[in-house]
This record gives C-alpha cells, sequence and structure tokens, in this order.
C-alpha cells in the first residue's frame, strides 16, 4: 500500500484538507482516483502564471477584440477625397462624417462631404465643395464612432492620423496658347489653360530665359494664367517663356512658349473655332478665320488680306499651339478643295480614323501684289475611333422560328447591313454562334457552310421545337493603330413545334 500526502501530491490535480487516505494498490490507483475529503478550490497555473476562478470562469467574463486602429489616411489618386485604412474589419458604421470625424476635420472636408466604406477596414470619403484640409494635416476619428465587426466598443479617445499624399497622383496638365509671332506694334496675350487639380487652387509661376530685362520683370511678377507681353518689351528675335503649375500635393507641370519678333507688322488671325477638336470621320470639317490688320499699324494704302490653307505635317512651321501635337500630325495627304480661301472646307470621310492633323491658315497682308506682312495659325483634328457597326436584319428579336418533324429547311440570318464607318469598303469578318439558352449549351455549327459569312443560313435540324436560342454575329472591321476592331450583335428565338399539315381528298366515282 502507498501513503499519499499533500506533500506529494500535486496541487494542479487536487489538494485534500482531510487526513491522506491509505489505498490498497488492488483498489485504488492514486493517478486515476482521487482521495477521499472535501478539496479546496482548484488554482490552475498556466504558463507559470495562477489564473483565478473569476477570470478563467466563461460564464462572467469573454474575450474582447481591441478597438480598430486607424492606420493611414491617404489622398485618392483623382484627389476628389481619401481613404482611412484600418487594421482590420470594422462594424462599417452607417453615419455622417461628423459622427466618424471631429469638428475641426470636418471642417475642412468643404461642404457637404460624403463618408462610406469601401470595404470593411476602409473608410471612403469624398470631399465636399471648397474643402481645405492638406497634405500632412491629421484627420480625426472619433473615440467610439468605430467599433469591431462583432461591435466590441469603439476607441476610447480620439484618435489623429495624418494625411498622406496618394500613391500614384494623376498629374496636373498645362497647355501655354500664345501667338508665334509680334510686330513692332501690338501685344502677344498668352493664355494657360490647367487640368482638374480636385476643385483647389494651383500654384501658378511664370519664367523666361529672355536677356529682355523688361521681360524678366514681367514674368517674375506674374502669378495667374494669363499674360500679355508688349511689343516693346522684346527686342527682334525669339524669345521664350515658360508657366509651370504645383497642386496642393506637390504635382508640377510645366508648358513652353517661344514667340518671334520681328519688325514689321503682323495680322491678326482670330476663329470661333478650336484649335484643337475631336470630331468624327463622317462630319464635313468647316473652319472659318478672320484676319485682320493690327489697329495700331497705320499702313499708307489699301490692305487685302488674304488666307491659304495648307496640310502641316511634322516637319512644317505651325503655330505654337499646335507644337504639343508636331510628332502625332499625320502624313497620309488630305485634299483641299478651296485652299486660297478664308475657310478650310474639307468633305465628310476626307482623314482616316484614329490620325491627328494638321491644317495651317497662312494670314497675309497685301498691298496690291506686294506682300506687307505675313502669321499662321495651325488647327489640330483629331478623327475618333468608331467601333464596328455590327446588326442582324430584323433587330434583335424576339424571332419564332417553326420547327417540324421530319422536315428540314433553311432559316436565313442575315448581317450584311454591318459596317465599318473607318471604311465603307472594307471587305468585313463575320462570326457566327447559336446558343440554346434552355440548355445553356452551344450548338454546333461546325458543319454550317455559312457561319463564317454574312448570312447564315441556319438547318433546322440543328433546333428542338419548344426552346430558346440566341444568334450572335462578331463583326471583324479594319485594324487601326495596330489594334484590331470588332463588334457584336445577337437576336433571340423562339421555336415553336409544328406538325406536316395531313391533306385528304375524297373522289366521286366516275
Amino acid at each position: 500500500p502507498t501513503t499519499l500526502s499533500p506533500s506529494t501530491h500535486s496541487p494542479s490535480t487536487v489538494s485534500p484538507t482531510t487526513s491522506p487516505t491509505t489505498c490498497a494498490p488492488s483498489t485504488l490507483n492514486p493517478s486515476t482516483v482521487a482521495p477521499t475529503g472535501v478539496p479546496t478550490t482548484i488554482m490552475p497555473t498556466v504558463n507559470g502564471d495562477t489564473w483565478s476562478p473569476s477570470t478563467m470562469s466563461p460564464a462572467t467574463s469573454a474575450p474582447t477584440q481591441t478597438p480598430p486602429k486607424a492606420l493611414t489616411a491617404k489622398i485618392r489618386d483623382s484627389l476628389a477625397g481619401f481613404f482611412v485604412t484600418f487594421d482590420y474589419d470594422t462594424a462599417q458604421p452607417a453615419t455622417g462624417c461628423s459622427s466618424l470625424f471631429a469638428a475641426e476635420t470636418v471642417a475642412k472636408l468643404g461642404s457637404n462631404p460624403q463618408c462610406g466604406w469601401k470595404n470593411p477596414s476602409t473608410m471612403s470619403v469624398f470631399f465636399g465643395k471648397g474643402p481645405t484640409i492638406t497634405v500632412g494635416e491629421n484627420v480625426t476619428v472619433l473615440s467610439g464612432a468605430v467599433r469591431t465587426a462583432s461591435g466590441d466598443p469603439g476607441l476610447a479617445s480620439n484618435a489623429d492620423v495624418p494625411l498622406e499624399a496618394p500613391d500614384n497622383v494623376v498629374p496636373i496638365s498645362v497647355s501655354l496658347v500664345g501667338p508665334g509671332l509680334i510686330g513692332s506694334c501690338g501685344s502677344a496675350d498668352l493664355s494657360a489653360t490647367i487640368g482638374s487639380s480636385g476643385g483647389r487652387r494651383v500654384a501658378v509661376s511664370w519664367s523666361t530665359s529672355s536677356s529682355s530685362s523688361g521681360l524678366v520683370s514681367l514674368v517674375g511678377a506674374a502669378n495667374g494664367t494669363l499674360l500679355s507681353i508688349s511689343h516693346d518689351l522684346l527686342t527682334t528675335g525669339l524669345h521664350n517663356v515658360s508657366v509651370t503649375v504645383e497642386n496642393w500635393v506637390g504635382s508640377r507641370t510645366s508648358a513652353f512658349w517661344v514667340v518671334e519678333k520681328v519688325s514689321g507688322h503682323v495680322p491678326k488671325v482670330s476663329s470661333a473655332a478650336a484649335t484643337v477638336s475631336t470630331q468624327t470621320r463622317s462630319k464635313v470639317t468647316s473652319i472659318l478665320v478672320r484676319i485682320t490688320v493690327p489697329p495700331c499699324a497705320n499702313l499708307a494704302g489699301s490692305v487685302d488680306t488674304r488666307g491659304r490653307w495648307t496640310q502641316a505635317d511634322p516637319s512644317s512651321v505651325i503655330s505654337t499651339s499646335a507644337e504639343p501635337y508636331r510628332s502625332s500630325l499625320a502624313t497620309d495627304v488630305v485634299t483641299i478643295p478651296t485652299p486660297d480661301s478664308m475657310t478650310l472646307r474639307l468633305p465628310s470621310n476626307s482623314m482616316q480614323m484614329g490620325n491627328t492633323y494638321g491644317f495651317t491658315v497662312q494670314a497675309q497682308l497685301l498691298n496690291g501684289s506686294d506682300l506687307i506682312a505675313e502669321s499662321n495659325l495651325t488647327f489640330v483634328i483629331t478623327i475618333e475611333t468608331e467601333p464596328v457597326k455590327a446588326a442582324i436584319v430584323g433587330g434583335s428579336g424576339p424571332r419564332t422560328i417553326p420547327v417540324v418533324a421530319n422536315l428540314t429547311y433553311r432559316i436565313p440570318f442575315d448581317a450584311s447591313t454591318s459596317a465599318d464607318p473607318a471604311n465603307a469598303s472594307y471587305p468585313l469578318g463575320y462570326a457566327w454562334t447559336l446558343l440554346d439558352t434552355t440548355t445553356g449549351t452551344l450548338v454546333d455549327l461546325s458543319g454550317e457552310p455559312t457561319s463564317f459569312e454574312s448570312v447564315l443560313s441556319l438547318s433546322t435540324s440543328l433546333l428542338y421545337g419548344e426552346r430558346q436560342y440566341i444568334a450572335s454575329v462578331n463583326v471583324t472591321g479594319m485594324t487601326i493603330n495596330g489594334a484590331p476592331r470588332n463588334s457584336s450583335f445577337s437576336q433571340s428565338l423562339e421555336t415553336v413545334s409544328a406538325n406536316v399539315p395531313i391533306v385528304s381528298a375524297a373522289f366521286a366515282d366516275p
């Protein structure tokens, strides 16, 4: 027999408070049978730490998750707002911005900002009108506003997250337009056009490498989008001016302009048409210009004006407004029906789809046959790439087709009215498919000789009665700038079972 004592019995198993009990080996095993008596409260040990029953009891305490922590606040690439990312999924509270952010943060988001959720761990914010918050300023998330997905309490206090610049900000754009020549009187007016900046003001600065001290002083003081340069600030020859714009997240872009100062007078060219435009190939092109004598010229005798149109290519003399497009100007020749005119008029389909063309009007001042002065203005026209137009005679349906048992005939599906607006004479490619929507399977058309022609002649032997089908054609047109072009059109079908009519005749006896 073995005598058990409190000093040898493991407290992790039981701690007896009464006298030790002697157990016979044949009836009791200390490893499986507890000694008699009333044990005290068990105090388990886990990893060296003693846990009280009050902390171990699942009936009185459940584990809680720490509140979601805002990791980053990052501006959208479009600059229209920002995202706040949390370290794990939240309950996505459906509340307004004022319930999620501190008042000082909301005041900087603009009028009527929108706050929601991109996903359970990412808050989405769109600026309202006139936001003022900028990179580096804190976005303050209110305490208790954002809970865990299981509803555990939110942050005990407000949390500040610095607003970061976007990873891939959309570059700000700027273009600079002005005349290429300035004469012995008048001025050159420059205009900078700035692209989207997320509704914020941008910083504008001008510079020049000209040696003209007057021009240097003028551009150094300019900070707007318009700059007027008087002729008397320039010496005869070439001068350059650049404008640089920077938005509120630090994206910077520059544009450049070059003007030549001449000793004579320069005619002014104006037009209601945009100098850079996009149109369809089928549109008739019509650009009217007006050529005037500078009011300061005081030319003696009668002065006539004349406009002469030419097509511009990458090696041509073009106006500064067209310089950004020089390398992309098409070299295929466009016939100008009346080049000596104030109006450029081109018939429809004169230019190729996907190409960019330049047309320059040479503005001349004449005294009789003597050329007094001239200038030019270039118009840039890009022809849109339009899709192939696919069609099936009869439209999209539904079209009812009778299927007669033991009788086969052919049903035509006509896509010959399809067209390619890039080239009306281009031979189109056709590929037909037939989907049995009742079973969700494609019908095998490999045995149909017309499945790659403009008109599919479909055998009714491939159809079952009382089913629905979709006949589709994929039309391939001309490749433009290396890009294939195709379009599809579908027509729905409903088949009905029909019996061969039985005709009987009765004949009288002769």
